[in-house]
């Protein structure tokens, strides 16, 4: 919880598809109760908002994603020092099979959240990666708006990331 909150009063996580059911596992045996993700979310931090951040250009996220696999570069801040790694830089390759196999499971994973949040009554904010990415702050606004507190602090916060897509990654595509 204390990580999560990174010194603010909300706790926040990023979970994707595949580790929904570790993360219930998990919240399971933490309360003591096998119930909903929903609920057990809401028991461990309180009322969620859920926030469904999707990419429209699944080919792009693809080959990113590719790329980060390959290479071990994850993220990286704007001055283009890595923030997170699995280890030293390593060099890429073009894999198109690859890239088709990470794109079906970025779609299946994209109807899989919608059809949670639907069965669920669930409506989510809905954030696409392209305009994230375009307007950080905007984005930040938003989602503070929906949770609650001043949505002017997104204009203070600074970016601490920078895309990684490149003339590769164009090429790729």
């Amino acid at each position: 919880r204390r990580q999560g909150r990174a010194g603010t009063p909300v706790f926040g996580l990023r979970l994707m598809w595949d580790s929904v059911p570790e993360a219930a596992r998990r919240l399971s045996r933490a309360l003591g109760q096998d119930r909903d993700l929903p609920a057990q979310f809401e028991a461990a931090f309180g009322p969620p908002l859920f926030i469904h951040l999707s990419r429209r250009d699944k080919l792009a996220q693809a080959v990113s994603r590719v790329r980060a696999e390959q290479s071990g570069v994850w993220h990286q801040a704007p001055d283009g020092t890595v923030l997170e790694s699995t280890g030293p830089a390593q060099p890429f390759r073009y894999d198109p099979a690859r890239i088709a196999e990470v794109m079906a499971a970025l779609d299946r994973d994209d109807r899989a959240w919608t059809d949670f949040f639907a069965t669920r009554g669930i409506a989510p904010l809905p954030l696409a990666y392209e305009e994230v990415s375009q307007d950080p702050q905007a984005a930040l606004a938003t989602i503070l708006a929906a949770l609650g507190p001043d949505p002017q602090v997104a204009d203070r916060t600074p970016v601490r990331t920078a895309r990684l897509a490149d003339a590769t990654s164009a090429a790729w595509i």
